[in-house]
């Protein structure tokens, strides 16, 4: 099996479409309709329990 790589669904950055726009760290900006995959670890939950953001993949 030397020279195969497999793709793992763990490492694949998890998606999230901004229904709100949002300003999050280091000084990003992203509007309605755009798709993230770099929000803050802390900042997701609250950013979905808002509805600010939908996740789009798992």
């Amino acid at each position: 099996m030397a020279g195969k790589t497999t793709a793992s669904t763990s490492d694949e950055p998890v998606e999230y479409e901004v229904l709100i726009g949002i300003n999050y760290p280091p000084n990003k900006r992203a509007e309605p309709g755009d798709v993230v995959t770099d929000l803050p670890y802390g900042s997701k939950a609250l950013l979905l329990e808002v509805g600010a953001i939908k996740q789009v993949t798992k």
